[in-house]
């Protein structure tokens, strides 16, 4: 009997499916045909939605992924032997001997589009924030080797000017350097000759136009510099040595801005046979050479069993009018500014630095020696100051400084660096002063001349 049941309802349930199919068979043709052309034109703008949602997110991306955003910061803890070292180096408290600071906190932002790049660089530190890099490059798109760089950048010369502070072995650039290339960067347009594979792939030339007066100030005057570098590299991997090296020169004007208005601006010459300064009146808005001529040498060779070796240097000589103190560039003159404006020397100078680099262990731990030597007036040497030279100052004494120091690189954290510096500057020592305000840097006198500075930094990059 239930079985009999069972069969009835599904007779039934086959029966009513039936009726529903040919209850829909019965509309008309071309209303089931306008149903199905409505949800197949539901479903093509679904489709065209996402398509066109894909494209956009698409090109987000693809935008996105040319931006490179980078940037470092450099902790350290100074200690000086003296007071008021720290402030020769550009602390601003003078009276410490010892202080925590940020020495570089910088952040770059690169947009990379093959043939054209966007740089925007700036520096963060306890005294504000300042620019560095902001600059456009172009490339032609045949050769690939010709490039325009315009805006602040820095200048094409030597080795340490270039090389990127992240990357120094020492605290610091050297003092030959830091005097003639404040701050590294100038605005201006520079083009660049670099091939990536060819048969000149070993050459870099750079050559470029620029204010003088670093990238932070305006220019003042209708005078460019004209900046450039010829470089190589020479790879010799049969035996495991790279050589690179280059020329390089400076040709410039400096307008004197003495604003003394007693004297109409004076500017300074040094008397070869009396070894001191003769001032000429009458100088403001005449203009004095500022050349510089150069050469360096880099060597990194793959030393056996002990690792890695380098030993890298930079010399230069030339004409640089300055102040009295012969170590700041002469570019204070701001005519939007009512500060009071110096008067103008005209010195020739000469410098290098040596750096020797050694692993000792290839993965982690670096020794660095540097030894940079500094003569801001080659026409006088230690005996041509006396008591009664009022004309020959501070600023026309040399120095040698020597360092020394290691780097960690943090195996577990490949973007840290620390490293752990101690540098010894020496003045040359004048053999014919006994008094006045040179006395401090006599023979046998070291009052107010201990520059010794030892520095303990790590850096982070990202």
């Amino acid at each position: 009997m239930k079985k009999a049941v069972s069969i009835f309802i599904m007779i039934l349930a086959l029966f009513a499916f039936s009726s529903a199919q040919q209850k829909d068979s019965t509309k008309a043709p071309d209303q089931a045909a306008t149903s199905t052309d409505e949800n197949i034109t539901n479903l093509k703008g679904e489709v065209d939605g996402l398509n066109e949602s894909y494209a956009e997110t698409k090109a987000t991306v693809g935008a996105l992924s040319k931006i490179k955003v980078s940037g470092y910061i450099q902790a350290q803890y100074q200690v000086a032997d003296v007071m008021n070292v720290l402030s020769l180096n550009g602390f601003k408290s003078p009276g410490v001997r010892q202080a925590f600071l940020i020495k570089r906190g910088r952040l770059k932002t690169t947009y990379d589009a093959g043939l054209c790049q966007y740089v925007l660089e700036i520096d963060v530190t306890q005294d504000g924030v300042g620019l560095k890099d902001a600059y456009a490059s172009f490339k032609e798109p045949w050769m690939k080797a010709l490039g325009l760089t315009i805006g602040s950048q820095d200048r094409p010369f030597g080795y340490e000017v270039g090389y990127s502070s992240s990357m120094l072995e020492s605290p610091e650039r050297s003092r030959i350097i830091g005097n003639l290339f404040p701050k590294e960067k100038d605005l201006g347009a520079m083009l660049e000759f670099a091939q990536e594979e060819g048969p000149l792939s070993f050459l870099n030339v750079k050559a470029g136009v620029f204010n003088g007066m670093t990238n932070i100030l305006n220019e003042n005057d209708d005078n460019k510099d004209i900046i450039g570098r010829l470089g190589v590299k020479l790879p010799f991997q049969d035996i495991g040595l790279d050589v690179d090296g280059g020329f390089s020169g400076y040709s410039g004007k400096v307008t004197d801005n003495d604003s003394n208005k007693t004297t109409g601006g004076t500017a300074y010459t040094l008397d070869a046979g009396s070894h001191s300064w003769i001032a000429a009146t009458g100088q403001k808005g005449k203009t004095f050479d500022r050349q510089y001529f150069g050469g360096d040498l880099q060597l990194f060779y793959a030393t056996p069993v002990i690792g890695g070796t380098c030993l890298k240097g930079e010399y230069i000589q030339g004409k640089q009018p300055t102040t009295s103190t012969g170590a700041d560039f002469y570019n204070d003159a701001d005519p939007k500014t009512a500060a009071v404006v110096a008067p103008l020397y005209n010195r020739e100078f000469a410098g290098y630095y040596v750096y020797f680099i050694q692993n000792i262990d290839p993965a982690s731990l670096q020794l660095v020696v540097k030894y940079d030597s500094w003569d801001p007036n080659t026409k006088v040497n230690a005996a041509d100051f006396t008591n009664t030279t009022t004309t020959l100052n501070a600023g026309d004494i040399a120095y040698t400084t020597i360092g020394f120091g290691l780097l960690y690189y943090v195996p577990w954290a490949s973007n840290i660096r620390c490293m752990l510096f101690y540098e010894m500057p020496k003045n040359e020592k004048l053999t014919n002063v006994t008094s006045g305000s040179l006395a401090k840097y006599a023979v046998n006198n070291t009052s107010g001349t201990n520059l010794n500075l030892l520095t303990f930094r790590v850096q982070v990059k990202f």
